[in-house]
């Protein structure tokens, strides 16, 4: 068909120009007068060719940009007719940016190579090798010990990209049960360096952990940027006088191939939020008749069979991801332990911008000792409630943010407890110590039973329902259910409760704001790794603090903690764990 576009070009603008500047000058430079005076003459008696002539070319080139715009919009359609299929797996397809770096364009390369690859050019956590740089036969505490990681694959090669997904922590076990994560840092050739800030003496071992080989996450970072939904929802729509329900899948992420009026929109633009359904099509009420959600877990395992071969699905296997790096590294630590200050300068209280470490912390028989800011360690006394007394918390998010609550439930009644009988009198009348919860909307991951939906809330709009002050706490918490969606998903919603964040700021500037960041999880079947992995929870971290990193709140960085669970990476996580992360959050709402 190009061949015919080009030959009417050819025929249009070749040939009729020939023919126009023979019409023109020929039978001028035949006649008497050649002189080049004439030209302007010619051109005037023959405008109505060259206005032709001119018109022409520009229609031509107009109908060829029509012609190519539609075969565009061909390509489009019948991939639209692809996504008909199923209303909830729309693919996208994100151009590369300029600046890709080579380690990128290399797994990039191998990531087409989805049906042939050999497996054994893959990084392989046997064949690591670690060493530390410039290493000494005794540390000190304050020292910052340097390990120096190289992957290579099965064979023993040495890789020249990076992109692996690796942990380090540096741990004792007797007779204290200490850690602490380290920092690294890839080099893209292969090559990454770890840094671990040295907060205790003892003798402590190094643990390298590949979580998952390059190859693994250009898999995730392909099926994260072409499918817009890995898991599917379906939602009911019930006909009370008719004693009929039906379901509908539901998703985030229109599908432009549906017709308007078959989709249900519920996006609002205050919580920067969409969210579409099916409009049933047997049940009275239409859109307003919707109830009930939760998880298709049929569907759900068709779709997640459409996002990866059988080949790719081996890359996640137990054997090949989280594998601990052989090592028998030791070193000896001397000094005192860093616990309230670092040299001679105290930690301040938690809080908004605190000054960056090369550590966040480290873990010290259950306890977590924050190199950042100084917690408010909870003893059940008449301290906890001269913090607690006269102040709200509310925390809006995830199951998490449920945990807070129900730790914060049993530190008030346990504080009540040991009061004295006329203060808990006063309590009982006053109830000055409040705590509330309230779980955000889609996206949930959810099974049976169903979720009301006219029970969930958006956290923008209910951070816009917030009387604020210097004694309340408003806990923000979520993550783990972003984790199966595009990053846009979640940068979106980010975005709006950053704006109902500046504008409960801009009525009571003394609120108090945690934000807190997301955990490591174990991984157990495929579905975990394609849904919930750590990676991704990676870079939503990454994405959060780039949205709200200005803003006069206290990121509490939990990573690092979650890093050094140990045997496995709860999603949710132990009473030490959530002791910890209320300590720094009182810490941020007692403080002066």
């Amino acid at each position: 068909m190009l061949h015919g576009y080009a030959y009417c070009l050819y025929y249009l603008v070749f040939r009729g120009g020939v023919l126009v500047c023979v019409r023109i000058l020929i039978p001028e430079a035949s006649g008497p007068d050649k002189s080049s005076s004439s030209l302007v003459k010619m051109l005037a008696r023959n405008r109505g060719l060259t206005v032709g002539f001119v018109g022409g070319i520009v229609f031509t080139l107009l109908c060829l940009e029509l012609v190519f715009y539609g075969d565009k919009t061909a390509v489009r359609s019948t991939t639209s007719e692809r996504q008909a299929q199923d209303f909830s797996t729309t693919l996208t397809t994100e151009q590369p940016a300029k600046s890709e770096t080579k380690q990128n364009m290399v797994t990039s390369v191998w990531s087409q190579k989805r049906h042939d690859f050999d497996i054994s050019k893959i990084t392989s956590a046997e064949q690591m090798s670690i060493h530390v740089v410039d290493s000494k036969p005794v540390y000190q505490v304050g020292d910052t010990l340097v390990v120096k990681i190289i992957a290579r694959d099965a064979n023993g090669q040495k890789k020249t990209y990076g992109g692996d997904f690796l942990l380090a922590k540096l741990c004792t076990k007797s007779p204290v049960k200490a850690c602490s994560a380290g920092r690294i840092t890839d080099r893209g050739n292969g090559v990454y360096i770890a840094r671990f800030f040295l907060s205790w003496p003892g003798s402590l071992a190094i643990s390298v952990r590949l979580g998952h080989s390059s190859e693994t996450v250009e898999v995730l970072r392909r099926i994260r940027d072409s499918f817009l939904d890995r898991r599917v929802t379906k939602c009911s729509f019930v006909d009370e006088y008719a004693n009929l329900t039906e379901w509908t899948h539901c998703s985030f992420s229109r599908n432009d191939s549906v017709n308007p009026r078959d989709i249900c929109d519920y996006s609002r633009s205050i919580p920067n939020a969409t969210w579409y359904c099916q409009r049933p099509t047997r049940v009275n009420g239409g859109c307003q008749a919707i109830t009930e959600c939760n998880r298709d877990n049929p569907a759900t395992t068709k779709l997640h069979e459409t996002m990866i071969t059988t080949s790719e699905a081996a890359l996640f296997n137990r054997s090949l991801a989280n594998r601990e790096v052989p090592n028998d590294i030791r070193i000896t630590v001397k000094g005192k332990r860093i616990q309230d200050g670092i040299g001679m300068k105290p930690l301040p209280p938690c809080g908004p911008h605190l000054p960056a470490r090369s550590s966040e912390g480290y873990w010290y028989n259950k306890t977590w000792y924050s190199l950042k800011c100084h917690p408010h360690r909870l003893h059940l006394s008449h301290l906890d409630y001269r913090c607690l007394r006269n102040k709200s918390i509310v925390v809006l998010g995830d199951s998490t943010g449920r945990q807070y609550l129900e730790y914060l439930q049993h530190l008030v009644k346990n504080i009540k407890a040991d009061l004295p009988e006329e203060i808990r009198k006063w309590e009982r009348n006053h109830k000055s110590m409040k705590v509330d919860f309230v779980f955000h909307t889609f996206p949930r991951n959810h099974g049976e039973p169903a979720l009301e939906v006219k029970k969930l809330r958006f956290v923008a709009d209910e951070i816009d329902r917030i009387v604020g002050g210097p004694n309340v706490l408003l806990v923000l918490c979520f993550w783990a259910h972003y984790n199966a969606e595009p990053l846009e998903t979640f940068r979106s919603r980010v975005w709006g409760i950053r704006h109902a964040l500046e504008r409960l700021l801009s009525r009571y500037p003394d609120t108090k704001v945690v934000w807190r960041t997301g955990t490591m999880q174990d991984h157990i079947k495929l579905e975990h790794f394609l849904e919930n992995n750590s990676w991704y929870t990676s870079q939503l971290l990454q994405e959060a603090k780039q949205i709200l990193g200005d803003l006069n709140i206290f990121i509490m960085d939990v990573w690092e903690m979650s890093v050094c669970d140990e045997p496995f990476y709860m999603l949710h996580p132990g009473p030490d764990i959530i002791k910890s992360h209320i300590e720094m959050m009182l810490s941020y709402l007692c403080s002066r």
